[in-house]
């Protein structure tokens, strides 16, 4: 039987594949049913999602791992999930009663003259998040991946399959909508199911006061969040066209493959980080994860840049082809916001936020000046660069405090001399040689750096059981 700890980051793996692969499979076939104007709609009504599911969500997830992830006696771990689960039902509940009596009066805002119908879906879908990220996120505290696979796999499946079946008779945004509404429930009961096995409704209001106090600036965090990953599109939208969101939205769901390939990684460490932190030599064992997040952070950037062109070309129909020319620059932004998210830690080690929550809003005015500025003058790639800006400014910020907090020793030199390497040989892939030559590059590339890298932990171990016998 498989090991554990490698049967579990591999489930993690498997799921987040599946979850964003299938996901970026089914662009394809999505854009050849769409114009480029209705796909724009599906992309600002996704970014409606976006901002709703922080709304919804209040960081609980967050503060699911900071209270029970910090304590050690598991009959106390299990109350303050059901604490927080109940707190995430409530959440759900007024979020639907909200729904139905504002949901109507929101058409006029969103640019882009949506269906007030498919808006109501998309709020729909936003209203289960909060009963949907608490259990999702109980099953990884746990390590329970098996169940993480069913939950999160079922539902991706049953969306693309719905998404296919529901485009064959209206090919339009609403029917994207209804797919992913049906697959959130069927999610979210399963999801309930589960955490009820473990945790009971219960409130209490000295722990909601604290949750509240501990989520809240993390709430504010991201709205503020929404205006880099988001509201960019209705910048777009309201200074250019439906046309160049969709231009956009192709190349930032290529782009989301630097996420895709590192989140194996971070779904595992994520929940993790706090407990590690707890035992000896916690901040050692911290550093090296960190470090090794970073590591393949890069590669997964090196591979995304390096490839997507072809894929472009291959994949999508030809008035999609101009997102090429966005991608690269976006996965570059993304890489930003991915190593912010992993040097972090020292701004959540203790009760308050707000250091995080600052840090946002500054990231969130340089991207709100920057996409004023650059939209109007170069219109979807200078919004690609208003985000680059914006996420190095965050990261920038976060790798500062975090250090205040929780000083980390990171081999700087070593991280710079291997960034400027991978950057410059990226480059020169990019410029230099056709998108299939690329492909064919990247793929010698790798696999010379993992046999480089075998190398070199077969030469460790060898040297430390040289040692071991001599002693």
């Amino acid at each position: 039987m498989m090991n554990k700890d490698l049967l579990h980051p591999l489930l993690y793996g498997l799921s987040i594949v599946l979850m964003k692969g299938t996901s970026l499979l089914m662009l394809p076939f999505i854009a050849h049913y769409l114009s480029p104007e209705e796909f724009g709609k599906v992309e600002i009504l996704s970014s409606l999602t976006v901002i709703g599911s922080v709304l919804v969500g209040l960081g609980l997830e967050d503060s699911l791992y900071r209270f029970a992830g910090m304590t050690t006696h598991p009959q106390k771990r299990r109350y303050l999930a059901s604490v927080i689960f109940t707190l995430a039902s409530v959440i759900t509940v007024v979020s639907v009663l909200a729904i139905i009596v504002f949901g109507p009066y929101l058409q006029p805002i969103i640019p882009g003259n949506i269906a007030t119908q498919a808006i109501l879906l998309a709020l729909s879908i936003v209203a289960l998040e909060s009963m949907i990220s608490v259990p999702l996120g109980w099953l990884r505290m746990n390590d329970k991946a098996v169940t993480f696979f069913v939950a999160t796999t079922g539902r991706v499946i049953l969306q693309a399959g719905l998404t296919l079946l529901l485009l064959q008779y209206s090919a339009d945004v609403t029917s994207i909508f209804i797919a992913g509404f049906i697959s959130a429930l069927a999610q979210m009961i399963f999801l309930c199911i589960c955490q009820l096995q473990d945790c009971r409704f219960i409130f209490n209001i000295k722990l909601t006061k604290r949750v509240f106090s501990y989520s809240l600036p993390i709430l504010i965090s991201g709205l503020v969040g929404f205006v880099l990953m988001g509201l960019d599109r209705w910048f777009i939208a309201s200074l250019s066209t439906l046309e160049a969101v969709a231009i956009y939205g192709v190349a930032a769901k290529f782009a989301l493959g630097v996420v895709l390939l590192l989140q194996p990684y971070t779904m595992w460490w994520s929940p993790q980080r706090f407990q590690v932190l707890q035992m000896p030599n916690g901040s050692y064992q911290v550093l090296q994860k960190i470090c090794l997040g970073l590591g393949l952070l890069m590669v997964a950037t090196f591979v995304v840049i390096t490839c997507s062109t072809w894929l472009v070309e291959w994949l999508m129909p030809t008035q999609y082809h101009a997102a090429i020319e966005v991608l690269w620059v976006l996965a570059i932004a993304m890489a930003a916001k991915e190593a912010a998210e992993l040097i972090n830690i020292g701004c959540f080690i203790h009760d308050s936020t707000r250091l995080q929550m600052h840090i946002n809003i500054i990231g969130a005015i340089i991207g709100v000046v920057t996409l004023s500025l650059l939209i109007p003058l170069f219109g979807a790639v200078g919004a690609a660069w208003a985000l680059v800006l914006a996420q190095l400014s965050k990261c920038i910020g976060f790798y500062y405090y975090s250090q205040q907090q929780l000083p980390l020793a990171y081999p700087l030199r070593w991280m710079l001399t291997i960034f400027i390497l991978t950057s410059t040989l990226c480059g020169v892939i990019v410029w230099q040689f056709t998108p299939i030559i690329q492909v064919i590059v990247c793929l010698i590339i790798l696999v010379l750096m993992a046999g480089i890298l075998g190398w070199w932990q077969r030469s460790t171990w060898s040297l430390m059981q040289s040692k071991g016998d001599s002693c």
